[in-house]
């Protein structure tokens, strides 16, 4: 070893150089731009433009499509491409608002078997729910947009909650009536 040059790893207790602390090898942070396709959370939204590591870059966003490369050309496909999208979700947005205000307030009646102090032989469940609203409406409703807490077991009238979107919800009614 030369004069003023450090040890990396030196033996325990010696310190070269006058160094009074170890020295640690570092990496040399390679860094690449790169354009997001999609939300990724904590890191960036569709359309963001930023720098990042380049092995988180090489090794999760590009093989997964969360994000492109930042080049000239890209960066203008890009912007083309995220106008598209936008566009869809204002469309999108739109069609939920009218569905949200065809939904709000129906009334989706289910006849069951009822066993002593109102309780039900099964459930109603999320599935049935939306199952029944797609044959009042003639629109396709997911199940998983319906959000029970747990299945419906009593008789009466319960408010179910609707999930169109992230932030638009309508609120039916659900009527558990005794079949006769």
């Amino acid at each position: 070893m030369r004069e003023g040059e450090l040890e990396l790893f030196p033996k325990r207790g010696r310190v070269k150089s006058g160094v009074s602390v170890l020295a640690v090898a570092r990496y040399n942070s390679v860094i690449m731009k790169v354009i997001f396709l999609k939300d990724v959370g904590r890191v960036a939204r569709a359309g963001d433009i930023k720098e990042v590591a380049d092995g988180y870059g090489r090794n999760f966003l590009l093989p997964k499509k969360l994000a492109m490369l930042a080049t000239p050309s890209a960066i203008k496909a890009a912007e083309v491409h995220i106008q598209k999208e936008r566009e869809q979700e204002q469309h999108f947005a739109t069609e939920a608002e009218k569905l949200a205000q065809q939904l709000e307030g129906v009334a989706v009646t289910f006849k069951a078997k009822v066993a002593e102090q109102d309780h039900l032989y099964g459930s109603i469940r999320d599935s049935d729910i939306a199952d029944e609203l797609s044959k009042l409406t003639g629109l396709d409703i997911d199940k998983k947009k319906i959000q029970l807490e747990e299945p419906i077991r009593l008789l009466g009238e319960h408010a179910v909650v609707v999930r169109l979107s992230k932030d638009l919800t309508a609120t039916i009614k659900v009527i558990i009536a005794p079949e006769e």
